[in-house]
């Protein structure tokens, strides 16, 4: 998260040692933050949740990545906050919603889960991310609904050392990996056994248009040449590429 000045590890180790869940605000908006914050700069306010992941959560983050692996869009919904103590919802409880079955998991309250899964319905099918706000009782709880389309493609857009790990793990997680490179060297299938495909594409603009990204493809560009990146960036970014990374 961040650049790396925010400093998580204490909070989730602490999430993990007491299996409870937490929202941590992290706030550099005031004068003080340069001397005695992070010294980031940003001027900015970003909260949190750090909830233990344990096979005794449900749904569980894998069977939440279940139907985008195999192609199905689905929506996930978060509680992040609570509001008053002794609210029925349960911070960082979630219901996976797809189409035709039934919901998966659990809010901590019926009448709750209704309304949620009424909302994350509408969803199906699109990418928008809402913060709903919810009346049960006395007490006001926050949900983050999150639309998931499947991305069945990963391209890489250069097949240096850090390539290698990204096309691992996008091969872990059920992605068609393919890799681009204009040195030959570098596009060599023997050193990527995880990608489908290893292609040697000198232009940039001929790269992006021999792979055709669509609306299920995510890319990322790692060619470490500023000047090759912006030309693929530039190319992608006319493409319905559903995820753009560098």
């Amino acid at each position: 998260l961040s650049g790396g000045c925010l400093d998580l590890e204490k909070h989730a180790q602490h999430a993990m040692d007491s299996d409870c869940t937490s929202v941590h605000r992290f706030d550099t908006t005031g004068p003080m933050d340069v001397l005695m914050g992070s010294g980031s700069g940003c001027q900015g306010v970003i909260d949190v949740l750090l909830a233990p992941v344990q096979d005794g959560y449900q749904p569980s983050l894998r069977t939440c990545m279940e139907p985008a692996i195999r192609g199905n869009p689905s929506v996930l919904a978060t509680v992040v906050d609570t509001g008053k103590d002794g609210s029925p919802a349960r911070l960082g409880s979630r219901l996976l919603v797809c189409k035709d079955v039934p919901a998966q998991g659990s809010l901590g309250d019926a009448e709750l889960e209704a309304a949620v899964e009424r909302d994350a319905r509408l969803l199906i099918g699109s990418e928008r991310v809402d913060i709903n706000l919810y009346q049960i009782a006395e007490h006001t709880v926050k949900v983050m609904v999150e639309g998931m389309m499947p991305l069945r493609r990963l391209v890489v857009f250069g097949a240096g050392n850090d390539a290698v790990p990204l096309a691992e793990i996008g091969s872990q997680v059920g992605l068609h990996v393919t890799l681009v490179d204009h040195r030959p060297a570098y596009a060599d299938p023997n050193r990527h056994p995880a990608a489908a495909k290893v292609l040697h594409i000198n232009a940039a603009v001929e790269a992006v248009h021999r792979v055709a990204p669509d609306v299920l493809t995510a890319c990322v560009s790692v060619t470490h040449d500023y000047l090759r990146d912006v030309a693929i960036l530039r190319e992608i970014q006319n493409t319905p590429a559903s995820y753009i990374g560098v």
